[in-house]
């Protein structure tokens, strides 16, 4: 749906082509892989942090697992394919904020 602004018109950018659950998903699914990797260089580093590292990339691992066994049976339940049509649905709440959220670490 579009607003109308004084003449011009401006597109509603709050829109993705899967349910708001499949994209939370994924999203926490790629911020819990990002956290991951960077675990590993902060372990690298040292210091007297070194030892809280590992913990940490413990219960991010389980996070990660937890999250994708979700995905998966999103995919089951054919959550993961588009709308009818290719006709967009409501995007979650902060896409707009994160549009990059999905991009893997560069």
């Amino acid at each position: 749906m579009a607003q109308q602004t004084d003449q011009t018109i401006v597109p509603n950018t709050d829109q993705t082509i899967v349910p708001n659950e499949v994209y939370n998903v994924i999203t926490a699914l790629a911020n819990k892989l990002e956290g991951l990797a960077a675990y590993n260089k902060y372990e690298q580093d040292g210091g007297s942090s070194a030892q809280m590292w590992p913990h940490l990339r413990q219960q991010d691992e389980q996070a990660a697992r937890q999250l994708l066994a979700r995905l998966q049976q999103l995919a089951q339940q054919g959550q993961l394919q588009s709308s009818a049509a290719g006709a967009p649905v409501s995007a979650p709440r902060g896409a707009a904020e994160n549009p990059g959220a999905l991009h893997g670490p560069a």
